[in-house]
């Protein structure tokens, strides 16, 4: 499900888009996944580079981190893993060609995983 955050305030109202959820066993119900696509595939399709996107993500409260090596959207704020590109539409090998490689942090102690930087 979707956590309205916005503020209110006096002028167009923006909806935070970003993902809560309590179990994250539990997969992305389709209403849900509908959603974070057509929120989110638009900041990938407009990304100019990996900084680019990351800043974008970032500002609607996510990031993007390779988790046993496969490229993940994960949540800004816990790193907490949401699904991949490819399930939003934007496979890594499309946004690798696109963007070329991105700069990868490797996280320690944990093989074929790592924050993307750049």
């Amino acid at each position: 499900m979707f956590e309205d955050s916005a503020p209110a305030f006096n002028g167009p109202r923006v909806a935070s888009t970003r993902w809560v959820n309590d179990d994250p066993n539990r997969p992305i119900d389709s209403e849900t996944a509908q959603l974070l696509r057509s929120c989110l595939l638009p900041v990938f399709e407009a990304a100019d580079s990996w900084a680019d996107l990351l800043q974008a993500l970032g500002q609607k409260g996510y990031g993007l981190a390779f988790r046993d090596g496969r490229l993940r959207l994960i949540r800004g704020e816990d790193g907490q893993p949401l699904c991949t590109g490819g399930f939003l539409g934007m496979p890594f090998e499309t946004l690798r060609n696109r963007l070329g490689p991105p700069h990868v942090r490797p996280l320690p102690g944990r093989p074929l995983c790592g924050r993307i930087t750049g």
